[in-house]
């Protein structure tokens, strides 16, 4: 996920320095969050033992910071794989070629066409 995640924030965002690599990071780190909380929202509704079969946590209170620690570290090992790969060719990854978007094409100024 993390070489998409780079290249979505590269094209659409063009960030620099230090905001380069963490934006990506920050970005995948929320959707973990996110999961963990609907995770718990749904346990929540479903309550009981089927909330806790749900869960799957098996008596763990601490299994949403864990499965959070280690998206947090997958996306950092995502990170450094995309830099070791990138500085192979002395420069930080490109982003792949994209079809411009519609913001960037030529507009049209003749305005509606009149009949």
């Amino acid at each position: 996920m993390f070489p998409a995640a780079w290249e979505l924030f590269t094209v659409r965002a063009n960030p620099q320095r230090l905001w380069r690599y963490a934006m990506p990071v920050s970005f995948l780190m929320a959707h973990a969050v996110v999961y963990e909380l609907i995770e718990w929202g749904a346990a929540e509704l479903f309550g009981g033992d089927l909330g806790v079969a749900y869960l799957g946590t098996q008596g763990d209170e601490w299994d949403a910071q864990k499965d959070m620690g280690l998206a947090t570290a997958g996306i950092l090992v995502g990170l450094l794989l995309t830099l070791a790969f990138s500085s192979s060719s002395g420069s930080p990854p490109a982003p792949a070629s994209v079809l411009p978007s519609v913001h960037d094409r030529p507009r049209d100024h003749r305005g509606p066409a009149c009949s």
